[in-house]
This record gives structure tokens, sequence and C-alpha cells, in this order.
């Protein structure tokens, strides 16, 4: 019964993050006349500023929280002002590539400001190797 209830509250909890994802794809489309593949990269720029306020600089939740948000909606209005309003008239195909493009080069502005350090990659392997040492794996 554990084991249904698990899947159970872990099939809600997708169901419920996918629905998120698909409503913002949906507001951004209606909103700018664009379907912006971008945003999943805007979504972790916040995220990383969270970690960043909450985790390094010992900043409460809330105004971590508050300012990532913000940093998010900047972001996303940098965006929409730089590339979505230019792209409406253009082609499907042009529209496509260029937030793909532009989803992309956020990505790697974060990718090289985080590089992945030696002590995060000794914890992440020593937490995989607590889970396999209780036979979670």
């Amino acid at each position: 019964m554990a084991f249904f209830l698990e899947t159970l509250l872990g099939g809600l909890m997708a169901g419920m993050l996918y629905s998120l994802v698909a409503l913002g794809f949906v507001l951004i489309y209606k909103a700018s006349g664009v379907f912006n593949f971008a945003q999943g990269a805007i979504g972790m720029v916040a995220t990383y500023c969270f970690w960043e306020l909450h985790d390094n600089h010992h900043l409460p939740f809330a105004p971590a929280f508050v300012a990532s948000v913000a940093l998010g909606g900047i972001l996303g209005g940098i965006a929409y002002q730089v590339v979505m309003r230019r792209l409406r008239s253009r082609s499907l195909l042009v529209q496509l590539v260029a937030t793909l493009a532009r989803g992309q080069q956020t990505e790697q502005v974060v990718v090289k400001s985080y590089p992945l350090r030696n002590a995060g990659a000794s914890r992440i392997a020593e937490a995989l190797q607590a889970v396999l040492a209780q036979g979670g794996g």
C-alpha cells in the first residue's frame, strides 16, 4: 500500500509540474504570439539565483524567493523586448530557431558561471553510494 501511495503521489506531482510548464507555454504564446522554448532556461537562471542567495549568501527564504522571481520576470521582459517582439511577423521556423538559440545561450552562461566543482561532485557520489548501500538501487 505504501508503494501505491508513493507512486500515486509521484505521478500527481509530475502531472502538476507538466501542467505548469504547459500553462507557461500557453501564456507566453497567447501574450507574445511566439512559442518560446527559452522559458526553461529563464526558469533555470531564476532557480540558480535563489540557490545562490539562499544557500551561499544565507538570505532568508522569502527575500531570496522574491528576488529570484523578480529576476525571472526581468529576464522574461528583456527576452520579449529583444527577441520575441521582433519574431512575431517571422515564419514559425525562424521563431523556433531563435528561441531555441536564446535558450541555449542562456544555459551556457549559467554553465560557465557555475562549473561543476570537485566538492559538489564528491557530495553527489557520496549520496549515491549511501543510497546504494541502503539497498535503494
